[in-house]
């Protein structure tokens, strides 16, 4: 939801064109869910999915076109880390769990110790890309 939420945030008026087109689509699903774009649209330069597994079925569907279409995902799977060294994918995103542990603890501790503290509090993720 935040994902969504964030990128449209994001590119809203931003000098490319986006379209979220579908959301919450994983495994085969993805898979199809590309196909019917990429035949909807030929002239697609770009796709970033909300997860990997999403990215890997976009992945999957542009293959059969031969199309240069630049992927990135979101999550940093082992599958996904394997098609950004394999060069089918162009990045993914990872998050730091740790460091989201980290801040959370320090987060509850300020609360408990009566301090105010942000409503959200971001942690940066990092782009994992050839």
């Amino acid at each position: 939801m935040f994902r969504t939420r964030d990128f449209d945030r994001a590119v809203n008026g931003a000098e490319v064109e986006c379209q979220i087109a579908s959301d919450n689509v994983a495994g085969a699903r993805s898979l199809s869910v590309m196909e019917n774009i990429l035949q909807a649209d030929g002239d697609i330069k770009g796709v970033f999915a909300h997860n990997d597994e999403m990215a890997l079925g976009a992945v999957e569907a542009i293959a059969s076109t031969g199309k240069d279409i630049k992927v990135v995902g979101f999550d940093a799977t082992d599958d996904a880390r394997k098609a950004v060294e394999d060069g089918t994918m162009a990045a993914t995103v990872a998050q730091q769990p740790e460091l989201m542990g980290k801040t959370a603890v320090e987060t509850a501790i300020s609360i408990m110790e009566g301090k105010s503290v942000e409503k959200s509090i971001p942690v940066e993720v990092t782009l994992i890309k050839k």
